[in-house]
Protein backbone atom coordinates (compact mmCIF):
# COMPACT_ATOMS: atom_id res chain seq x y z
CA UNK A 1 0.00 0.00 0.00
CA UNK A 2 1.26 3.47 -0.81
CA UNK A 3 -0.32 6.51 0.89
CA UNK A 4 0.77 10.30 0.90
CA UNK A 5 -0.23 13.36 2.66
CA UNK A 6 1.38 16.57 4.23
CA UNK A 7 2.60 17.63 7.37
CA UNK A 8 2.95 20.80 9.69
CA UNK A 9 6.00 21.16 12.46
CA UNK A 10 7.14 17.16 13.08
CA UNK A 11 5.35 14.07 11.64
CA UNK A 12 6.99 10.11 12.91
CA UNK A 13 6.76 8.78 9.38
CA UNK A 14 7.41 4.88 11.12
CA UNK A 15 4.35 3.70 12.45
CA UNK A 16 7.31 0.39 13.77
CA UNK A 17 7.12 1.00 17.40
CA UNK A 18 10.74 0.27 17.32
CA UNK A 19 12.13 2.64 14.91
CA UNK A 20 10.95 6.60 14.36
CA UNK A 21 11.48 8.27 11.15
CA UNK A 22 11.11 12.33 11.95
CA UNK A 23 10.62 15.20 9.47
CA UNK A 24 10.81 18.46 10.66
CA UNK A 25 8.82 20.96 8.43
CA UNK A 26 10.84 23.71 9.46
CA UNK A 27 7.26 25.64 10.04
CA UNK A 28 5.74 25.33 6.12
CA UNK A 29 3.41 22.67 5.26
CA UNK A 30 5.81 19.79 3.62
CA UNK A 31 4.59 16.99 1.42
CA UNK A 32 4.85 12.82 2.32
CA UNK A 33 4.60 9.24 0.31
CA UNK A 34 4.95 6.50 1.92
CA UNK A 35 4.99 2.58 1.49
CA UNK A 36 3.17 0.20 3.70
CA UNK A 37 4.01 -3.95 3.93
CA UNK A 38 1.23 -6.26 4.28
CA UNK A 39 1.06 -5.83 7.79
CA UNK A 40 0.74 -2.76 7.61
CA UNK A 41 4.22 -1.24 8.88
CA UNK A 42 6.06 1.46 7.32
CA UNK A 43 8.98 0.21 4.38
CA UNK A 44 10.16 3.30 3.55
CA UNK A 45 8.98 7.55 3.74
CA UNK A 46 9.84 10.26 1.76
CA UNK A 47 9.39 14.29 1.93
CA UNK A 48 8.77 16.66 -0.57
CA UNK A 49 10.09 20.36 1.03
CA UNK A 50 11.17 24.13 -0.24
CA UNK A 51 10.63 27.23 -0.07
CA UNK A 52 7.26 27.45 1.02
CA UNK A 53 4.30 25.14 1.10
CA UNK A 54 3.65 21.84 -0.84
CA UNK A 55 0.85 19.54 -0.19
CA UNK A 56 0.69 15.86 -1.82
CA UNK A 57 -2.65 15.55 -3.11
CA UNK A 58 -2.61 12.33 -4.60
CA UNK A 59 -0.29 9.60 -4.97
CA UNK A 60 -1.06 6.31 -8.00
CA UNK A 61 1.35 3.25 -8.38
CA UNK A 62 1.14 1.78 -12.55
CA UNK A 63 1.87 -1.84 -13.05
CA UNK A 64 5.87 -1.45 -12.40
CA UNK A 65 5.49 -0.60 -8.73
CA UNK A 66 6.51 3.31 -9.67
CA UNK A 67 4.64 5.98 -8.30
CA UNK A 68 3.27 9.12 -9.70
CA UNK A 69 2.32 11.93 -7.14
CA UNK A 70 0.40 15.13 -7.43
CA UNK A 71 2.31 17.90 -5.47
CA UNK A 72 0.63 21.22 -4.99
CA UNK A 73 3.33 23.99 -3.75
CA UNK A 74 4.17 27.66 -3.77
CA UNK A 75 7.87 29.28 -3.83
CA UNK A 76 10.05 26.25 -4.74
CA UNK A 77 10.17 22.60 -4.48
CA UNK A 78 12.28 20.24 -4.70
CA UNK A 79 10.77 17.41 -6.20
CA UNK A 80 13.98 14.78 -5.68
CA UNK A 81 13.22 13.53 -2.27
CA UNK A 82 16.75 11.91 -2.21
CA UNK A 83 19.64 12.76 -1.86
CA UNK A 84 19.66 15.00 -5.37
CA UNK A 85 18.12 17.98 -5.57
CA UNK A 86 15.75 18.72 -8.78
CA UNK A 87 14.15 22.39 -8.30
CA UNK A 88 11.27 23.74 -9.34
CA UNK A 89 9.58 27.07 -9.17
CA UNK A 90 6.34 28.33 -8.93
CA UNK A 91 4.93 30.69 -11.78
CA UNK A 92 1.96 32.30 -8.85
CA UNK A 93 2.76 34.72 -5.80
CA UNK A 94 3.87 32.98 -2.18
CA UNK A 95 1.28 32.13 -0.57
CA UNK A 96 -1.35 31.39 -3.59
CA UNK A 97 -0.38 27.74 -4.37
CA UNK A 98 -1.19 27.98 -8.05
CA UNK A 99 1.11 25.43 -9.08
CA UNK A 100 0.90 21.55 -9.32
CA UNK A 101 3.69 19.17 -10.03
CA UNK A 102 3.19 15.45 -11.03
CA UNK A 103 6.44 13.55 -9.69
CA UNK A 104 7.32 10.26 -10.71
CA UNK A 105 9.20 8.08 -8.39
CA UNK A 106 10.83 4.23 -8.49
CA UNK A 107 9.33 1.38 -6.26
CA UNK A 108 11.89 2.27 -3.53
CA UNK A 109 10.87 6.05 -3.47
CA UNK A 110 14.08 7.49 -5.86
CA UNK A 111 12.78 9.97 -8.27
CA UNK A 112 12.52 9.67 -11.56
CA UNK A 113 10.74 12.80 -13.25
CA UNK A 114 8.57 15.58 -13.45
CA UNK A 115 6.23 17.78 -14.90
CA UNK A 116 4.86 20.87 -13.76
CA UNK A 117 1.23 22.66 -14.57
CA UNK A 118 0.51 26.13 -12.87
CA UNK A 119 -2.53 28.64 -13.76
CA UNK A 120 -2.61 32.54 -13.65
CA UNK A 121 -6.29 32.78 -12.38
CA UNK A 122 -7.05 29.86 -10.48
CA UNK A 123 -5.69 27.60 -7.01
CA UNK A 124 -5.70 24.42 -8.64
CA UNK A 125 -6.10 20.83 -7.02
CA UNK A 126 -4.16 18.04 -9.06
CA UNK A 127 -6.20 14.73 -9.16
CA UNK A 128 -4.52 10.82 -10.48
CA UNK A 129 -7.66 9.82 -11.75
CA UNK A 130 -6.08 6.58 -13.17
CA UNK A 131 -2.81 4.91 -14.62
CA UNK A 132 -4.10 3.81 -18.12
CA UNK A 133 -2.96 0.73 -19.79
CA UNK A 134 0.18 2.24 -21.31
CA UNK A 135 1.34 3.49 -18.22
CA UNK A 136 0.32 6.73 -18.24
CA UNK A 137 -0.94 9.09 -16.12
CA UNK A 138 -4.14 10.51 -16.33
CA UNK A 139 -4.55 13.84 -14.46
CA UNK A 140 -7.06 16.42 -13.49
CA UNK A 141 -6.76 19.76 -12.13
CA UNK A 142 -9.90 21.49 -10.47
CA UNK A 143 -10.24 24.52 -9.08
CA UNK A 144 -13.62 26.03 -7.20
CA UNK A 145 -15.49 26.10 -10.80
CA UNK A 146 -14.80 22.92 -12.14
CA UNK A 147 -12.28 21.20 -14.15
CA UNK A 148 -9.67 23.89 -15.82
CA UNK A 149 -7.41 21.02 -17.44
CA UNK A 150 -7.34 17.26 -18.17
CA UNK A 151 -4.08 15.28 -19.31
CA UNK A 152 -2.28 12.29 -19.76
CA UNK A 153 1.06 12.59 -20.13
CA UNK A 154 3.44 10.21 -21.87
CA UNK A 155 7.32 10.12 -22.63
CA UNK A 156 10.10 9.12 -20.28
CA UNK A 157 10.10 12.40 -18.81
CA UNK A 158 6.47 13.12 -18.99
CA UNK A 159 7.02 15.62 -21.20
CA UNK A 160 4.54 14.59 -23.72
CA UNK A 161 0.75 16.20 -23.02
CA UNK A 162 -2.40 15.43 -24.49
CA UNK A 163 -5.85 16.21 -23.52
CA UNK A 164 -8.45 14.02 -22.99
CA UNK A 165 -12.37 13.94 -22.18
CA UNK A 166 -12.93 14.07 -18.30
CA UNK A 167 -16.55 13.14 -18.73
CA UNK A 168 -15.41 9.25 -19.65
CA UNK A 169 -14.10 8.92 -15.96
CA UNK A 170 -16.86 10.66 -14.01
CA UNK A 171 -17.92 8.33 -10.95
CA UNK A 172 -14.31 6.24 -11.16
CA UNK A 173 -12.14 8.61 -8.62
CA UNK A 174 -13.36 10.79 -5.44
CA UNK A 175 -12.37 14.41 -5.49
CA UNK A 176 -11.15 16.39 -2.05
CA UNK A 177 -13.60 17.76 0.07
CA UNK A 178 -13.91 20.87 -1.52
CA UNK A 179 -14.39 20.66 -5.07
CA UNK A 180 -17.28 19.48 -7.44
CA UNK A 181 -17.38 18.67 -10.82
CA UNK A 182 -20.56 20.37 -12.76
CA UNK A 183 -22.28 23.07 -13.85
CA UNK A 184 -22.36 25.87 -10.72
CA UNK A 185 -25.03 25.28 -8.26
CA UNK A 186 -25.40 21.71 -10.05
CA UNK A 187 -22.45 19.54 -8.58
CA UNK A 188 -22.04 16.03 -10.59
CA UNK A 189 -19.54 14.78 -8.71
CA UNK A 190 -18.40 14.93 -4.75
CA UNK A 191 -16.38 13.38 -2.84
CA UNK A 192 -13.55 13.11 -0.38
CA UNK A 193 -10.49 11.16 0.65
CA UNK A 194 -8.91 13.42 3.01
CA UNK A 195 -8.66 11.74 6.92
CA UNK A 196 -6.73 13.28 9.88
CA UNK A 197 -3.92 11.16 11.20
CA UNK A 198 -2.88 11.46 14.82
CA UNK A 199 0.03 13.88 14.94
CA UNK A 200 3.14 12.94 16.52
CA UNK A 201 3.81 16.34 19.46
CA UNK A 202 1.48 19.08 20.39
CA UNK A 203 0.97 21.69 17.75
CA UNK A 204 1.79 19.32 14.89
CA UNK A 205 -0.64 18.89 12.26
CA UNK A 206 -0.62 15.72 9.82
CA UNK A 207 -3.23 14.40 7.10
CA UNK A 208 -3.56 11.80 4.42
CA UNK A 209 -4.52 12.06 0.72
CA UNK A 210 -5.13 9.94 -1.65
CA UNK A 211 -4.65 6.17 -0.26
CA UNK A 212 -4.10 3.48 -2.60
CA UNK A 213 -3.36 -0.66 -2.67
CA UNK A 214 -0.43 -1.53 -4.05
Amino acid sequence: MVSGGWFLNEADLDNDPNAVQVFDSNGSENGFVMRLDPAGLTEWAVRFSGIGQCRVLDVEEDDDGNLHVAVKFDGSLDVDPGAGSVLLYAAGMSGDLRDVAVVKLDAQGLYLTSAQFNDVEYQMEGVILEINSAGQPVVAFISDYGIIHSYTLSGADLSTISSFDFRQHRGRHRLPRRYAVGRAGQPALRGSFLTRVQPRSAGSVCRHTGVRDG
